[in-house]
């Protein structure tokens, strides 16, 4: 249980910081994603999480939060999708994981990339009793070196 805390601690920062994850709001929730060459996690961590360390691969990190008036707000559990296309076209559906740790309910995914690869990454999360989802497109490039 240490290592998935020190991964959600390797992780979470990502996810809460403007300058290095991106966020989209929806009324009262926000879809916080980011995205990095899975070689940015160190080997142990990767190996408790399952997370696959390649120079050809990179992590895809995904939370929801309901906004609450402190400003703190509260993990939510959301039923996710996520497809990536490269610039040939071929598509990927990603394979999400959820992880818990304490306070936070995060989902990984991984996806295959090659040299200067720039990924476009499609998004659906789910908020059970929400009439409307929240989606979110973005793209990002990817070098193996």
């Amino acid at each position: 249980m240490r290592i998935v805390a020190l991964l959600a601690a390797l992780l979470l920062p990502a996810l809460l910081a403007p300058a290095q994850a991106e966020s989209v709001r929806s009324g009262d929730y926000t879809l916080y994603y980011s995205a990095m060459p899975s070689t940015m996690i160190s080997p142990e961590v990767a190996r408790a999480a399952g997370i696959t360390r390649s120079s050809s691969r990179a992590l895809l990190n995904l939370a929801v939060r309901r906004e609450s008036a402190d400003g703190l707000g509260e993990p939510v559990e959301a039923d996710i999708s996520a497809n990536v296309r490269n610039q040939v076209g071929q598509l990927q559906t990603l394979r999400l994981r959820q992880v818990r740790e304490a306070d936070a309910i995060y989902y990984l995914g991984e996806a295959r990339f090659g040299e200067g690869d720039t990924l476009d990454f499609e998004i659906e999360a789910s908020i059970e009793g929400e009439a409307r989802s929240i989606r979110v497109r973005f793209s990002q490039q990817f070098f193996t070196r």
